[in-house]
Formats: structure tokens, C-alpha cells, sequence
């Protein structure tokens, strides 16, 4: 997948996350990999099982 991206030049940046309280951090990670994941976050499971197994 980097390889593909390379040819478009990207940019990394790191990311920070601030948070309000320390048990609230399940629920924002959740919603951060559903968010990356470019829809439900069940999909993106189904996506990292699939690779897991083609590995």
C-alpha cells in the first residue's frame, strides 16, 4: 500500500490526540479507526482479518 502512495507525494505528519479523561479512550480510538477506515468499522475488521490471512 505505500508503494501506491508514494507516487502521489505524501506528506506524513504525526497525529496527536487529546482526550478528557482516560475512560473515554475506547470509544474515541473507535470512532478514530472507523473514521481512517473510510466506513463502518465492522468492514475495516473484515479488511485486517482478510490481510491477516492472505499473510
Amino acid at each position: 500500500m505505500c508503494q501506491f502512495k508514494e507516487k502521489y507525494g505524501p506528506r506524513w505528519e504525526p497525529r496527536y490526540l487529546i482526550y478528557p479523561h482516560p475512560l473515554l479512550l475506547p470509544k474515541i480510538a473507535m470512532a478514530v479507526v472507523t473514521a481512517n477506515a473510510g466506513g463502518s468499522l465492522w468492514s475495516y475488521v473484515q479488511a485486517w482479518r482478510e490481510k491477516r490471512r492472505l499473510a
